[in-house]
């Protein structure tokens, strides 16, 4: 087993069967990123395990060997495509191969990449960022390297007092579909507030200068959008 550099992957396990078609237990790979079997002649079968996915080749084993059967892991990098800074410097990613099993989060890099060495073959990949996530199930071809891209749309929220007039002072926070709120946002100073989110639905909440009143509006963002949260209720004109 090696990487998509060549290099010996030292933590996959590969499991064997013979033309009988049960499989013997998993056998750890050693430090070379190889375990050698002694087997019968004819049809084999050997599934490699790593990143939680596997890989199954089938082969023919001449009668004079030895034999090499070779499984190779290709880099899949994946972009949080975020223009918001503290977003980006909290997001992750996690992955998880065609066992269904993911793996723990990984932090995406400044530009917002993260890559993955995993096995060909179905793999789907979550991205957590903006208090929200989003996750692609994609196809790895055997051959590589490869990308997953998640695109986050611009939201710019209004909020109207209740005279219909931009309410400068107020505070909007975010939540994805996660369910958990960012930190309160002071806006432009003209009522106008800009979020980075990933599709899906997002809630917006805007409070008054003491945080006593609230108005929240939910909307599913498919696209960069603007929401309107007008006349919140027991809102009152900021002084003059």
């Amino acid at each position: 087993m090696t990487d998509s550099h060549g290099s010996p992957l030292t933590n996959g396990s590969i499991a064997q069967a013979g033309n009988s078609g049960t499989f013997n237990p998993k056998v750890p790979v050693n430090a070379s990123g190889q375990v050698t079997y002694q087997v019968l002649p004819g049809t084999n079968t050997f599934t490699s395990w790593f990143a939680g996915g596997y890989q199954t080749k089938t082969i023919t084993v001449p009668a004079s060997g030895p034999y090499s059967v070779n499984f190779a892991t290709v880099a899949v990098t994946v972009n949080i495509n975020d223009l918001d800074a503290g977003d980006i410097a909290a997001a992750k990613v996690t992955q998880a191969g065609s066992s269904g099993t993911f793996g723990p989060k990984t932090a995406v890099d400044a530009s917002g990449n993260v890559t993955f060495e995993v096995l060909p073959g179905t793999n789907s990949f979550t991205a957590y960022d903006s208090f929200g996530y989003q996750t692609k199930t994609v196809t790895v071809p055997v051959t590589g390297p490869f990308s997953v891209n998640f695109i986050t749309y611009a939201v710019t929220v209004h909020v109207l007092d209740a005279n219909d007039n931009p309410w400068w002072t107020a505070t909007v926070t975010q939540a994805g579909n996660t369910g958990t709120f960012s930190p309160r946002s002071t806006g432009d100073g003209s009522g106008n507030f800009t979020f980075y989110v990933l599709p899906g639905t997002s809630t917006f909440t805007a409070r008054n200068d003491t945080n006593t009143a609230y108005k929240t509006v939910s909307q599913t963002i498919s696209g960069d959008t603007d929401v309107t949260i007008s006349q919140p209720g027991v809102f009152s004109p900021p002084a003059a």
